[in-house]
């Protein structure tokens, strides 16, 4: 069946409302795109999209194929935000064989009136050809002076976070507003779930976004409107000054949907681009 968890190299998608994985330091490559400029501020809609995956790019490989289906839904509840994604992934090589990826993340967060305090409850869990690859669970909470994360999974672990560090949604509405609002760069301290803690993301406004090509089924008219490409870099919070740890880029409409994206699942990079959107109400609270 191909390779074996321990001779993976992989970098899964670690903020999939911002933007999403292309390997290398892409920001070197593209021209700043001008400041947006626009009277509102961007917002998140609740949503589900589905976007369907194509082959970019085999690594270390002549030949392959992959596909696959990546499920996005962000939802308001009574206390906050609800993030879930859930990516299925199937890569084949004439050399390696076939290699079936499945990564799981789901996110409670609560977001303070002051916007500086919140908690999260957090779990991914990613699978290689159908044996457990990686899992973290556990919940953490901010405050404008930094935080505590309590791991339930590895069992015993606790991390501190630093003043001002942002959880998934929390940073996705820092940074869309900041670009949307005509900001080229936004940096920030985020925690995400992972065992390293937070780091620093910077967000750079770069390059020509380009909508959806096909038929978008649902709520098509999600995917309309002002759009810009955000390239995020991942940085270790001790060494902002090397090179990123990865970096995601994605086609961003301003209400939080995106339209295409790349992800890098180490042995092939893949594209996703939307393929049906639906609108979630907000709760009955």
């Amino acid at each position: 069946m191909g390779y074996g968890a321990a001779m993976i190299d992989l970098a899964f998608p670690r903020a999939p409302v911002v933007a999403f994985a292309l390997a290398g330091s892409l920001a070197l490559l593209l021209c700043l795109a001008p400041p947006v400029a626009g009277a509102r501020a961007a917002d998140l809609t609740p949503h589900e999209a589905r976007y369907d995956l194509s082959l970019l790019e085999i690594k270390g490989a002549n030949t392959g194929s992959a596909g696959g289906v990546f499920l996005v839904r962000i939802a308001k509840t009574c206390a906050g935000w609800r993030l879930d994604t859930d990516l299925q992934a199937a890569i084949e090589t004439e050399d390696q064989g076939e290699m079936r990826i499945a990564n799981r993340s789901r996110y409670d967060e609560t977001i303070a009136d002051d916007g500086a305090g919140g908690t999260l409850a957090f779990r991914q869990r990613q699978e290689i050809n159908g044996r457990l690859f990686s899992e973290t669970r556990g919940d953490a909470r901010r405050s404008a002076t930094g935080g505590v994360v309590e791991f339930e999974r590895p069992r015993g672990l606790t991390l501190d976070l630093p003043a001002g560090v942002q959880f998934p949604v929390s940073g996705a509405l820092v940074s869309m507003r900041g670009l949307f609002d005509g900001e080229r760069l936004v940096s920030q301290r985020l925690f995400d779930g992972g065992e390293e803690g937070a780091m620093l993301v910077v967000d750079l406004a770069a390059g020509a976004p380009e909508a959806p090509t096909g038929e978008i089924a649902g709520d098509a008219e999600l995917a309309q409107g002002r759009m810009l490409r955000a390239v995020t870099s991942f940085f270790p919070l001790a060494e902002p000054d090397s090179a990123p740890v990865y970096t995601y880029i994605g086609d961003l409409f301003e209400n939080g949907v995106t339209g295409r994206m790349t992800l890098d699942l180490g042995l092939a990079v893949m594209e996703a681009e939307l393929t049906a959107v639906r609108r979630l109400e907000p709760p009955g609270c």
